[in-house]
């Protein structure tokens, strides 16, 4: 069995593993994985654009200049 596993490409051996790996999911599998994934990602997302919608609200107000700094912190 060894000699046979030698005698294979690496390649070919790794192609086998990906292979059984990704054939071994079932189609509702994979739709949790990915409906996982996208829901972190649109998490990820909401945050990052509730953070800059509030900072550029603060920019409207007056408490960060220009460049999103704070105010006070450049004076001190």
């Amino acid at each position: 069995m060894k000699d046979v596993i030698k005698d294979i490409p690496i390649e070919s051996q790794l192609y086998a593993w990906l292979t059984s790996f990704f054939g071994a999911w079932t189609i509702s599998e994979w739709a949790i994985l990915i409906g996982v994934v996208v829901t972190v990602c649109g998490y990820v997302r909401e945050s990052r654009y509730k953070k800059r919608m509030l900072e550029l609200e603060e920019i409207r107000v007056g408490v960060r200049d220009k460049n999103g700094e704070l105010i006070n912190e450049k004076t001190g």
